[in-house]
C-alpha cells in the first residue's frame, strides 16, 4: 500500500482562538510566537524546546525568542524528549488520515465491485454471443438505469410526427409573408 501523504492544512476557527482569554492575554510578539511554532509543528510535528535551537529552526532573533517564549506561549504545547509538540494538532492530523484511510479502503471495496459488475456483464456478453453470434449485451451508462429503444408503434409515431413538422416548415416557407406577420402578432398578443 503506497504511503498516504500528511495532510496540507489544519483547522482553526477564528473566533475559538479569538476567545480564548489565554491566547487574548498574550502580547502581539508572544502571538506571532505561538502561530509560528503552530505551524511549524504542522509541518514538522515537533520543535526543540531550547529557546536557541527553536530561533536557530525559525530563523527569528534569539533573544526575541527568549523574552516571548513565555509560559503563555508554551501552555499549548508539550514537551517529549527535549522537543515540543502540539496535542490538538496530532491529533487533528490523526483524525485526517483516519479519514483518508477509510476513503482509500471505500475506494478499492468500489473499484472492487465495478470490476466484477464488469467481468459478470462479459461473462454474460460471451454466452449470449455463443447462443446467438448477432446478439450483444450493451452496458449502461452511469447515469442510465435502463435503456428503452422504443416499440415499433413508437417508431412509427415519431417518424409521422416528423413527416407533419416537415411539412408544416414547408408551408410556412410557402406562405405570404403578411400572413406570417400576421400569426406573429396574434402569437405574442397584439
Amino acid at each position: 500500500m503506497t504511503k498516504l501523504r500528511p495532510p496540507p492544512a489544519y483547522q482553526e476557527y477564528a473566533s475559538d482562538t479569538l476567545s480564548d482569554t489565554s491566547f487574548r492575554m498574550l502580547s502581539l510578539p508572544e502571538r506571532g510566537l505561538r502561530h509560528t511554532m503552530r505551524m511549524e509543528c504542522w509541518a514538522n510535528e515537533t520543535i526543540p524546546c531550547s529557546p536557541k535551537e527553536l530561533a536557530l529552526l525559525l530563523n527569528l532573533n534569539a533573544e526575541d525568542v527568549q523574552r516571548n517564549l513565555t509560559n503563555g506561549v508554551l501552555s499549548i504545547f508539550e514537551e517529549h524528549d527535549g522537543n515540543l509538540s502540539c496535542p490538538e494538532l496530532e491529533d487533528q492530523r490523526e483524525r485526517l488520515m483516519e479519514r483518508r484511510s477509510a476513503q482509500v479502503r471505500g475506494g478499492k471495496k468500489g473499484g472492487q465491485t465495478t470490476q466484477k459488475k464488469y467481468k459478470d456483464i462479459q461473462v454474460v456478453n460471451e454466452a449470449n454471443l455463443k447462443a446467438d453470434p448477432e446478439a450483444k449485451l450493451k452496458v449502461l451508462s452511469r447515469d442510465e438505469e435502463n435503456r428503452e429503444e422504443g416499440s415499433r408503434e413508437e417508431l412509427s409515431v415519431r417518424k409521422s410526427s416528423m413527416e407533419e413538422h416537415a411539412k408544416w416548415l414547408a408551408d410556412l416557407d410557402a406562405a405570404d409573408p403578411t400572413d406570417l406577420n400576421e400569426y406573429k402578432k396574434k402569437s405574442r398578443g397584439d
